[in-house]
């Protein structure tokens, strides 16, 4: 087992570059990590992926230490991966509360809003009347963007086109204002590619 000292001498070791020391500390704290893996059962994360999420805290604690803060660095990755268990606790209770809030069917879309969306987006007007016969195509290609869209994408999309902002819609959806941003352009993408020959 390693002493404080040459635990505290590798980690500045690996600060400074040797980044081959990671595996070296994992073998140290995979019985931590195994340990938390039993005693916080998340229902979104099998074994291999609680043990994926606890190494990737243990890389940035790695990064993240100060030697000289007089807090021992099992103490600090200790502390850091029980804030990560908390945060993904969190956000599975906030997704929970998110989906019975707000079950509504994404399946249904209307499809005059998905063209007006269009429409806005690549003449920045309205749609112009939709004639009976073209609303067939219409329909078609609609189906298509749909289910070329991301479960998330969906969800994104469904309140994009009710009319919510996209930090509302980053609130409902329980996921950052960047990945709904990011999520709407590759929706406008998928949109442009389903609806171009329409």
């Amino acid at each position: 087992m390693l002493k404080k000292e040459s635990l505290d001498e590798l980690l500045l070791r690996y600060q400074a570059g040797e980044e081959e020391l990671f595996e070296e500390f994992f073998k140290r704290f995979s019985a931590m990590m195994y340990r938390y893996s039993y005693l916080y059962p998340i229902a979104e994360l099998e074994r291999d992926d609680f043990i994926q999420e606890a190494s990737t805290v243990l890389y940035r604690a790695m990064g993240k230490y100060n030697v000289e803060n007089g807090t021992g660095f099992t103490a600090y990755y200790r502390t850091c991966l029980k804030n990560e268990i908390n945060s993904i606790l969190r956000r599975a209770l906030a997704k929970k509360r998110a989906s019975s809030r707000d079950n509504v069917m994404y399946e249904e879309f209307e499809t005059e809003r998905i063209a007006n969306k269009y429409y806005e987006q690549t003449s920045g007007g309205p749609s112009p009347y939709i004639h009976p016969e073209a609303h067939v195509l219409l329909e078609e290609s609609v189906d298509y963007f749909i289910h070329s869209l991301s479960d998330f994408e969906q969800k994104s999309f469904y309140w994009y086109t009710k009319g919510y902002t996209i930090d509302e819609i980053a609130e409902r959806v329980c996921r950052p204002v960047e990945s709904v941003q990011n999520a709407l352009k590759r929706c406008r993408r998928k949109m442009r590619e389903a609806l171009y020959h329409y």
